[in-house]
């Protein structure tokens, strides 16, 4: 669950830390926010996370497009019949070609397109507001052929 009630503060986003796992109650008026128990700042994802993500893979360029955690979500971008949804491994990795949102709430790559800006128009007062929340770090990332599966 995503939310707790703080008992003096009311309703805050809580997190855990990638460093000492600890999960701590994030503070939004922070201007860094950091872990309660250690101190370490909210950032990047931790090395070797990946997400595993289903897709569409495009017939004139090959690249993987409408990018999502369950196969039904992919199935309500389909404006035409597809043969094949695959089954892909979301990892950070600079040149990846691919640019998405690391959710430190989540703890899961989201919002994965093949180009930044499609990534950044999905932030009403940009990435970097949400960054500077602690909420997550916008990444490049490497999008790998896990299987493909009928539709």
């Amino acid at each position: 669950m995503p939310f707790e009630r703080h008992p003096v503060l009311g309703m805050r986003h809580y997190l855990r830390c990638a460093d000492c796992h600890h999960k701590t109650f994030l503070d939004v008026q922070a201007e860094r926010p950091r872990c309660e128990e250690c101190g370490a700042p909210f950032g990047p994802p931790p090395a070797g996370v990946h997400t595993v993500l289903y897709a569409h893979r495009s017939k004139k360029d090959g690249v993987f497009d409408h990018l999502y955690p369950s196969r039904v979500q992919v199935r309500m971008c389909e404006g035409r019949e597809v043969e094949t949804h695959y089954r892909v491994h979301v990892s950070a990795r600079d040149g990846g070609g691919y640019w998405g949102w690391w959710s430190q709430e989540g703890e899961s790559f989201t919002m994965v397109f093949s180009n930044r800006m499609a990534t950044e128009i999905c932030f009403t007062y940009g990435y970097r507001a949400e960054e500077a929340r602690g909420r997550g770090r916008l990444c490049e990332l490497a999008v790998e052929l896990i299987e493909e599966l009928p539709p």
